[in-house]
């Protein structure tokens, strides 16, 4: 399952915690493999077909503000 989020405020933030906390239990009980492969926030994006690492997405936003420099085509997971 891929997805892209938009917006990277607290909703969007906790939604993203959450389902990497709840990855292994989505797997197991609905057969559901989350793949972020996009973010978008309101001073920039990073897309990446082949997975977005959430936890480094989460870092680059508290470290720099947004997500734009995270890097785009790198870090899949």
């Amino acid at each position: 399952m891929r997805f892209l989020l938009l917006g990277l405020g607290s909703v969007g933030k906790s939604f993203l915690e959450l389902v990497e906390s709840q990855k292994e239990e989505l797997r197991r009980r609905y057969g559901l493999t989350p793949r972020l492969v996009g973010v978008v926030d309101s001073k920039g994006s990073a897309l990446c077909a082949q997975g977005i690492d959430p936890v480094e997405v989460l870092k680059t936003k508290e470290q720099s503000g947004t997500v734009g420099s995270y890097p785009k085509f790198g870090n899949p997971r």
